[in-house]
């Protein structure tokens, strides 16, 4: 038998003049775009609310109408659409059966902006966007020579929403969102700067707690509402300014940060001439708010630093120090001079960039993209114990980003795929023999950032490591079960989890984190994105995983978030029926009755509700089939009565 169900069609037009592509996307919440997926409802079909969102890309260009809004039928969802609102000041023209909304100009914005509420009867199904009312796997791109319109949908079903116009051009399964709960860790405040919020006006690259602050670094001019020349500091509130900051000729940027003497001195690296008022290259000393030189510095970038042996190393581009001397790509501080790297072969540093640098195991280890370390040959990561390069094994067969230290091992980072055969995808383990896989890693991803934090006070110390890179893709984490992973990973200590909807979520354009810090019991990102935990968060964004205090995971903040009405009691019922609302964290909450169109009725509770179960009793006089529908900030729970 055929089942019928509704799916969601309408045609998109966008202006000839467009240079990139947008999504339009179907979620369950009115303040986060791509929460586009939930547990199957507990008692089908719910009355619920979904929302319509879209998202500019990072050029300019017009979205003339998304028109011909409209239900059809299909195979592929078991939804039910009832109507459409369009948001306040959305709607431009048209009637019930074709609407005709559109943002004017997207301003290079990449925020989302909300353009309805799509009021359905959920019964364990999913909406599909598509690109006009013909059969699903039609391509969304709205022009050939343009970037393709993706299109996702919302399933309820426990299976992955269908999208439509990816590069196989047909419906295929898009990822689960992480749970919408955990993103209370992700602190707000660190939005747009020109608007008032605490985000930079461009990419941040390195990260360090220094003198009962936070430094950042990168390629911003402005923090919160400072002006920073490419680094600046966070007291917890506000950012202020590094005397004159670093500056070059041309494209200066902050890319290393590493404390020093005891925390007496902070490091800092990059692309820069200037320092403050100090002529400097690549690398400078910062004491307190005072710049000086580190002799003659480097000529090039300085992509990364650490301190072996005492001493503080660099790396990066330069194959010379400032006085001529070759160094090729990585040279060790003996005041007042840069030292070469030379082996007992006569082979000088390494003969390509290197990125990342740590101390594992009594050496330093050095990680990039080159593939001779001296006179040694290696595959884009090598060790040196103060005399001889050596290679850690088959090495890695891409470029290495960042290194940290974790659980015994050395954890190398990158765009690499395999470590000699094995198959490890942007990350890996080396316990000093043998390279290891951290689970599958993230495939066709790259891993730019790694850090140890403690976040769970009541777990043993050293017990997660963070992860940030480009990855956007879910991971089947345990048997049939998925985990979404968006630019934010832990692993602790065998497997991974997600961090809530992550950094920058599913908006497919270049978002990245470049770098890890914690400072003042949180933890910070830096790099390029626009949204951390669905908050604005622009280039910089903070999370706090709050715990009580001598308790377990089922008392965490963001665990214990139930909301959920129970059945009606009696139903069907003639006079009066009983329901129940499970609140597992005290909210704002309002509990309405709504008839079968979904119109309003009555609002039979309005106000803050603390954490446990609140019955409440309906009394209705005329027969008929009604909705309850309980909504908190990003939760909504419904269930149906009926009066005889």
């Amino acid at each position: 038998m055929r089942r019928l169900t509704l799916s969601l069609l309408f045609v998109v037009l966008v202006s000839s003049a467009s240079h990139a592509g947008y999504e339009l996307t179907i979620s369950r919440s009115s303040t986060n775009p791509f929460l586009i997926s939930d547990s199957p409802p507990t008692s089908p079909p719910l009355l619920r609310t979904l929302y319509l969102w879209t998202i500019c890309s990072p050029a300019n260009f017009q979205i003339e109408g998304i028109s011909a809004l409209q239900a059809a039928l299909t195979d592929t969802s078991n939804i039910t659409v009832l109507s459409f609102t369009p948001a306040t000041g959305v709607l431009n023209a048209g009637t019930a059966t074709n609407l005709l909304l559109g943002i004017s100009n997207c301003n290079s914005q990449l925020f989302p902006f909300l353009l309805g509420e799509i009021l359905i009867y959920d019964n364990v199904g999913s909406i599909c966007l598509a690109s006009s009312p013909v059969p699903l796997g039609v391509s969304c791109e709205t022009n050939p020579s343009t970037v393709p319109v993706r299109c996702f949908g919302f399933a309820s079903n426990g299976d992955t929403p269908p999208v439509i116009g990816d590069a196989n051009d047909g419906c295929f399964s898009n990822a689960i969102l992480g749970d919408p709960a955990l993103d209370d860790g992700w602190q707000a405040g660190f939005g747009d700067p020109t608007s008032g919020g605490q985000g930079t006006d461009d990419k941040v690259l390195a990260l360090a707690a220094y003198d009962g602050a936070l430094i950042a670094g990168g390629l911003f001019l402005k923090a919160g509402s400072a002006s920073a020349s490419r680094i600046a500091s966070w007291n917890g509130t506000s950012w202020s300014s590094i005397g004159n900051g670093v500056s070059a000729p041309a494209n200066p940027f902050v890319a290393a940060l590493l404390p020093f003497n005891a925390g007496a001195d902070l490091l800092v690296g990059g692309s820069f001439e200037t320092a403050g008022t100090i002529p400097a290259k690549g690398v400078a000393k910062l004491t307190g708010s005072s710049w000086s030189a580190m002799g003659s510095g480097l000529k090039g970038t300085v992509q990364a630093l650490a301190v072996y042996q005492g001493l503080p190393y660099a790396a990066g581009t330069f194959t010379q120090d400032g006085d001529s001397q070759v160094v090729n790509h990585i040279a060790k501080w003996n005041n007042p001079n840069w030292d070469p790297l030379t082996d007992s072969t006569g082979g000088v540093g390494v003969n390509a960039t290197p990125n990342a640098l740590a101390v594992f195991s009594g050496s330093l280890i050095v990680a990039g993209s080159f593939s001779m370390a001296g006179n040694t040959t290696v595959s884009n990561i090598a060790s040196w114990n103060g005399s001889n390069f050596s290679a850690l094994g088959p090495g890695l067969n891409d470029n290495v980003r960042t290194l940290a230290v974790y659980n015994g091992s050395l954890i190398a980072g990158g765009d690499f795929s395999n470590a000699g055969s094995l198959l490890v995808h942007g990350i890996a383990a080396w316990n000093g023999t043998a390279w290891q896989a951290l689970d599958n890693g993230f495939a066709t991803s790259a891993v730019a950032a790694l850090c140890l934090y403690d976040d769970n006070p009541s777990s043993p110390p050293g017990q997660h490591l963070f992860v940030g890179g480009n990855f956007n893709l879910n991971k089947e984490v345990t048997d049939g079960v998925s985990v979404y992973f968006s630019r934010a990973a832990r692993w602790q200590p065998s497997s991974w989890s997600g961090m809530g909807t992550g950094i920058g979520e599913n908006i497919p354009v270049a978002h990245i984190v470049h770098a890890i810090a914690p400072f003042d019991g949180k933890l910070y990102w830096g790099g390029l994105f626009v949204l951390a935990g669905g908050k604005p968060s622009q280039n910089i964004a903070a999370w706090e995983d709050n715990e009580a205090v001598g308790v377990g995971d089922d008392n965490r903040v963001g665990f214990n978030t139930a909301f959920l009405l129970s059945k009606p009691s009696p139903n069907p019922t003639r006079l009066s029926s009983t329901i129940t609302l499970y609140v597992g964290n005290g909210a704002q909450v309002e509990v309405s009755l709504l008839d079968v169109s979904g119109k309003l009725v009555n609002i039979l509770y309005s106000g803050y509700l603390s954490g446990g179960a609140h019955a409440l009793r309906i009394l209705h006089a005329t027969p008929g089939v009604y909705f309850v529908r309980a909504t908190a900030p990003g939760r909504v729970t419904s269930q149906k009565v009926v009066f005889q």
